[in-house]
């Protein structure tokens, strides 16, 4: 007796990509600024996002919706540009999965101890010369008494400054990383096929991944 299994073409088979989905959220963003009372006022006072910490000549920001300690980083420094950008990984075991296939690929250059608000990250470098990080291990947000909202959904209140932001969920992604995101996401990653111009990463973290 044949059964569905053995009725299905072969070829379909091997078309299928099992996906794997080891990246959960975008975690943060370090923004580079020769101006930081200038860019802090436009983040903080204009976009309404909090102060979390501050550490060296680096700001900690968050928006409203934001659970884990931070998603802005503000590192003063000579000329503007991006720092690095930070994702989470589904699991402990997926971040050991992605960083064995950046290492693979020769993009890891090694691990980063604990700093404000995250645990160990891996760094690795996109082909267009961008400092990323892979990480698990947060710090979540726990609101003081008079800032908890009665949404559960919200870890506080929408502040009543600026035009208050919700967190960020999509980074635009230059042709040279776009192709080469599988090394980071696996094949479930939901950035561009390989052949694509350009891609958007949708990285949604209004529900923590743990």
């Amino acid at each position: 007796m044949s059964t569905r299994a053995d009725s299905i073409p072969p070829s379909r088979d091997e078309r299928f990509v099992e996906r794997s989905f080891d990246i959960a959220q975008f975690a943060h963003l370090e923004l580079l600024t020769p101006t930081p009372q200038e860019t802090l006022w436009f983040f903080h006072d204009l976009l309404g996002m909090e102060e979390s910490a501050r550490a060296g000549q680096s700001v900690y920001l968050r928006g409203f919706e934001d659970h884990y300690h931070h998603s802005l980083k503000v590192t003063e420094a000579p000329e503007p540009g991006l720092g690095h950008f930070a994702l989470r990984t589904s699991s402990p075991q997926a971040l050991t999965r992605r960083v064995a296939a950046l290492e693979a690929a020769g993009a890891g250059e090694g691990w980063a101890q604990e700093e404000t608000g995250h645990g160990p990250a891996f760094r690795f470098r996109t082909p267009d010369g961008h400092n990323g990080e892979l990480l698990w291990e947060v710090e979540y947000f726990r609101a003081p008494d008079g800032q908890r909202s009665v949404i559960h959904s919200r870890p506080q209140k929408r502040p009543l400054r600026g035009v208050p932001v919700r967190p960020a969920t999509r980074r635009t992604l230059r042709p040279n990383w776009a192709r080469s995101s599988s090394d980071v996401t696996g094949e479930g990653g939901r950035l561009c096929p390989a052949r694509s111009a350009g891609g958007w990463h949708a990285a949604h973290r209004r529900r923590p991944a743990g």
